[in-house]
């Protein structure tokens, strides 16, 4: 338990780092990130906002990981389950965006989260 605790901190540190960089860089080169909110309404892409998802993504990475730990192929099965989670809240974010720029950041910022996230409880699928 303490190595799966290690591996999802160490993934989720790595998500906050990345999303902070991602969310920097987008608001530099393109300006806010702006998603639908009902009908006609805009909302801004807060940076808490977008940190507090990759937190989240940590904690049911974590959660997925610990069930799935001890079952035939669980690090491929880890994989399959984070590829068509990415795919869908990528394809949601994107339908959501305000337009194509807003929807490309969003899905870089997709990436960023899952990338160290996914890396890391893989790993301790593998190794223990």
């Amino acid at each position: 338990m303490n190595t799966l605790l290690r591996a999802s901190g160490i993934g989720t540190a790595g998500a906050v780092v990345f999303v902070l960089a991602v969310w920097n860089v987008a608001n530099v080169a393109s300006g806010s990130i702006l998603v639908e909110q009902g009908d006609l309404d805009l909302a801004e892409v807060r940076l808490l906002g977008a940190l507090v998802a990759a937190v989240v993504a940590g904690v049911l990475g974590t959660v997925v990981a610990f069930v799935l730990n001890g079952r035939p192929r669980a690090d491929l099965r880890f994989l399959n389950i984070s590829g068509v989670v990415l795919i869908l809240t990528g394809a949601y974010a994107f339908s959501r965006a305000s337009d194509i720029t807003s929807g490309i950041w969003l899905n870089l910022m997709h990436l960023a989260v899952a990338a160290p996230i996914v890396d890391q409880l893989r790993r301790w699928l593998v190794n223990g």
